[in-house]
């Protein structure tokens, strides 16, 4: 009898088990690192900052932006970074029209925005040294940037950036530096840069890896 009874419970739990994770919050089911940020937070934050005129949530007709619904998805805070950076340019000339300042972010409100677009550590794939190699001359970093004593000096050396190994720094840095990267490649009449899928990934890797070496060798 004991052993029937197991069979019947052991189905029933299984059973009780899968319809709680039916009814938990699917951001909560995700894998990857809790975000160091605050959900609610940053919810509050997209508004005072007016992401909310551009990008609208369900059910509103869109404006001008993606609607917040494509923003807020499953991802890691480097793809965020790159999405935050390849955006900047047409996000500063919203702002400009508008008579309004670009709007800062300090390092806790990029985590709790963050957080609100389910942006996590731990969430970008695995970065290829090799592809952060070749993008770093492809996306013509080095005409602003120096890189152990390589390129122009017009921008911070990214030899000497404390940044990589924090995503959540990198994608405030990005933030900060994406207008005024905007308005210098103008000046000096170049290209600016643009990040597919995973390639922010791949160029931190290579950064990273290579300013680990170099502390090695010292």
């Amino acid at each position: 009898m004991r052993d029937i009874g197991q069979r019947l419970i052991r189905p029933n739990i299984a059973i009780l088990f899968m319809a709680v994770l039916l009814l938990l919050p699917a951001d909560l089911l995700w894998s990857a690192e809790s975000p160091e940020g605050d959900r609610e937070q940053g919810h509050r934050l997209f508004e005072e900052k007016r992401c909310i005129q551009c990008h609208v949530p369900p059910g509103k007709p869109k404006e001008i932006g993606p609607p917040l619904a494509t923003l807020q998805r499953r991802q890691g805070l480097l793809e965020l970074a790159g999405r935050l950076w390849n955006h900047a340019p047409a996000m500063q000339l919203q702002f400009a029209e508008r008579g309004k300042a670009w709007p800062t972010l300090s390092r806790k409100e990029m985590a709790d925005l963050a957080a609100f677009l389910l942006a996590r550590p731990g969430a970008d794939p695995p970065g290829s040294v090799a592809r952060g190699q070749v993008l770093l001359l492809k996306k013509g970093c080095l005409k602003c940037h120096r890189f152990f004593g390589e390129g122009a000096g017009v921008g911070p050396d990214l030899s000497r950036s404390t940044v990589y190994n924090s995503p959540l720094d990198w994608a405030t840095g990005v933030w900060d530096h994406a207008p005024k990267m905007r308005a210098k490649a103008e000046q000096l009449g170049t290209e600016y840069p643009r990040f597919e899928a995973d390639e922010m990934v791949d160029l931190v890797t290579f950064l990273k890896t290579s300013a680990d070496r170099n502390k090695g060798t010292r």
